[in-house]
């Protein structure tokens, strides 16, 4: 009798820990009605493959951003005085904003906010700080003109932090079942970004 209700409690465990989600419903965005059935998330695959479209065309955006500054700020910079450390920090206290940023995010801003307002806000904020760098050329004063740098440039390791994050956590929830493959794109698309953005900064410098 004992062994029986030990293997009774057992099998009662095991089956309360499979019926536990592996991601939190609660703070994925209502972008479809919930099964009844199997409590996940139901979605038509018009609306994933849109989505998944979505995400990867901000992945290739996000990486275009990074780059496009590599052919001509250097030449602008040392044109003004800029030294070499600080054209160095300035490049590099973007992926210093972005690291620190996806932290926070993903533990304080998005769970309250929801992925979409996070896709939206971290897109306008970044949107808005590279508009205003491209206006920077025009401050003739050196340190001021480094200062301004370095804060758009926080600002858009920011920005970028907060919709890249919601976009994977959005994507990966609708596409569950194939999750390596959502990867995939999402890596592709990054890597076409990476390559496009130092042509396109090359030929609008040149513009």
């Amino acid at each position: 009798m004992s062994k029986n209700k030990k293997k009774m409690s057992s099998s009662n465990a095991i089956d309360e820990l499979e019926s536990v989600p592996l991601i939190d419903e609660d703070h994925i965005d209502k972008c479809g009605s919930k099964d009844p059935n199997n409590n996940r998330t139901s979605v038509s695959k018009t609306k994933t493959i849109i989505l998944t479209a979505v995400c990867c065309y901000i992945y290739l955006l996000a990486n275009i951003a990074i780059t496009v500054l590599i052919p001509f700020f250097t030449i602008v910079a040392l044109k003004k005085g800029v030294g070499s450390t600080s054209i160095a920090f300035i490049f590099a206290v973007y992926p210093l904003s972005q690291f620190v940023s996806s932290i926070i995010a993903s533990a304080l801003i998005l769970p309250k906010v929801g992925l979409n307002y996070g896709i939206v806000a971290g897109m306008i904020l970044e949107g808005g700080s590279i508009i205003i760098f491209g206006f920077l050329p025009a401050i003739l004063d050196r340190k001021i003109f480094v200062a301004f740098c370095i804060l758009t440039r926080i600002l858009q390791g920011s920005g970028a932090a907060c919709y890249l994050t919601a976009g994977m956590a959005l994507v990966t929830s609708l596409r569950r079942d194939s999750i390596p493959t959502t990867m995939g794109m999402l890596e592709v698309a990054a890597t076409i970004g990476l390559l496009l953005g130092p042509v396109l900064g090359g030929l609008l410098y040149q513009v």
